[in-house]
C-alpha cells in the first residue's frame, strides 16, 4: 500500500523545506555510513541493514517512517 500526503505549497512551503533538508542529512548520513563500513570491512550494508541502525535516531524520527525508508532505498539504488 503506498501512502501518499497531498499539500498545498502556499501554505506548508516551509515545512516542505524543512523536510527536505532533514532528508537530506539523512541521506547523507546514511552515505557516511555506507563509506565508513566499507573501509572498515570490505562490505556495504544493504537496505534493511541500514534502515534498522538509523530507525531510532533523531533525524529518522522527525520524519515519517515512509520517507526514511525512502530515503534509503533511494540510497542503495544509487550505489
Amino acid at each position: 500500500m503506498r501512502l501518499t500526503t497531498v499539500l498545498k505549497l502556499c501554505s506548508h512551503k516551509e515545512e516542505l523545506k524543512q523536510m527536505s533538508k532533514v532528508v537530506t542529512v539523512l541521506y547523507n548520513l546514511a552515505n557516511y555510513e555506507r563509506r565508513k563500513a566499507w573501509r572498515e570491512t570490505g562490505k556495504i550494508p544493504n537496505y534493511y541493514q541500514q534502515y534498522h541502525a538509523l530507525r531510532d535516531h533523531e533525524l529518522a524520527r522527525l520524519l515519517p517512517s515512509h520517507t526514511v525508508q525512502q530515503t534509503l532505498k533511494t540510497l542503495e539504488h544509487n550505489y
